[in-house]
């Protein structure tokens, strides 16, 4: 009796679903949601994998994919990006993930845009390999991996390598300069981009804010405002490095220098407004118990290198404090050709204002400040 009464009532809900539209719909999109997410994935993976390895001077790979239709986005695992160099290939870029997804608010109000997270993303830049000429701009390269506007990039646990080998090939430590541990999160990206009449809508700023260790011991921290895609970078940048010990950097100063740092620390505070291809701002420098090993050179390039450094350290010292805290120096200077990227003219000025902490004239010695033009340096030649 108990199995009739259940059979009328299976027979009662199948006519039920059958007579409305709306629920067979729903049923069949919910199938093939789950078809998609399951099946999919493998043949998109080894398509994207093929489409990646195009290009014979670099080896590509994805470990992973998942696509999850309910959020609008997928998320690659384990994604790298390597250079082929010599008789191994070196990583220009990897990422643990990236979580990329549909961001619901602005969809709501009537504006399609996307978000990116990267877990893990770890960027690396080696002197020794050829660069481009023509350098894509980061709204571009996010367009790569979503077919909407990116309203919202989020770095978590990342790191930046910048390379040179050819010391080895000289008997010397290659040269390693790092930043771990880096957090960052940028919004409203999406509001610049191009609308249909080709103009950008430059009423609001887009904000970000980023944490890192330099060398894995001290704290970088960098909050800025920006107008992504502007002509010229148009940035207003807020950026401090507590105290760092500098003979972290020897393999740095004895490649490019001939020098060895003992001890000492320096740090600053610094803020730098940009627009209209000009820059200026204000320098803040702390220089604390410098000591540099006296080594003889052989003159040229390297012992001009290592007497602008003495008499830097020599001006800022002071032999009964051993304690010093530089005065408030101005920063200005230009972009050399228009549409630069922001965020490396953000990388550039941060090194700059590093190079200018130690010694205003360092800072045509320290690499990678491409883009940028100092006015101290234009007046010394």
């Amino acid at each position: 009796m108990g199995n009739g009464v259940s059979m009328k009532r299976s027979r009662k809900a199948r006519k039920g679903l059958a007579r409305n539209p709306f629920l067979v719909a729903l049923a069949a999109l919910a199938a093939l949601v789950v078809l998609i997410e399951w099946v999919a994935p493998p043949f998109v993976l080894k398509s994207l994998n093929r489409s990646l390895n195009k290009n014979p001077a670099f080896q590509n790979h994805v470990e992973g994919l998942d696509i999850n239709l309910l959020r609008g986005g997928y998320t690659l695992k384990d994604f790298e990006i390597r250079r082929l160099w010599k008789d191994s290939s070196l990583p220009i870029f990897t990422a643990k993930s990236i979580d990329v997804s549909l961001k619901w608010t602005g969809f709501f109000r009537g504006r399609v845009t996307g978000e990116i997270t990267l877990h893990e993303p770890a960027w690396h830049v080696v002197k020794q390999l050829p660069r481009r000429k023509k350098r894509r701009p980061l709204s571009q390269i996010l367009q790569w991996f979503y077919p909407f506007p990116i309203d919202r990039l989020q770095v978590r646990g990342g790191s930046i390598h910048y390379q040179d080998f050819e010391p080895a090939e000289k008997g010397q430590a290659p040269i390693h300069v790092f930043a771990d541990r880096f957090e960052g999160d940028a919004r409203g990206l999406a509001s610049f981009q191009p609308a249909d009449s080709g103009t950008r809508d430059t009423s609001r700023r887009a904000s970000a804010w980023i944490t890192a260790r330099a060398m894995g011991q001290s704290p970088v921290k960098i909050e800025m405002t920006m107008v992504p895609g502007a002509r010229y970078p148009d940035l207003d940048v807020r950026a401090s490095l507590d105290d760092f010990p500098l003979a972290a950097l020897n393999p740095l100063f004895r490649a490019y220098g001939k020098l060895d740092v003992e001890a000492g620390t320096v740090g600053f505070t610094s803020r730098i407004r940009a627009s209209d291809g000009r820059f200026q701002g204000i320098l803040r420098p702390r220089l604390l118990n410098l000591k540099i090993l006296d080594e003889k050179n052989d003159g040229g390039f390297f012992q001009e290198t290592w007497e602008t450094f003495v008499d830097a350290a020599g001006r800022f010292l002071e032999k009964e404090k051993r304690v010093v805290y530089g005065s408030e120096r101005p920063l200005s200077g230009s972009f050399i050709r228009p549409d630069q990227d922001e965020w490396r003219a953000l990388g550039a000025l941060w090194i700059g204002a590093f190079a200018h902490s130690l010694d205003p004239r360092l800072g045509k010695l320290i690499p990678y400040q491409e883009g940028l033009r100092w006015d101290i340096l234009e007046s010394q030649k």
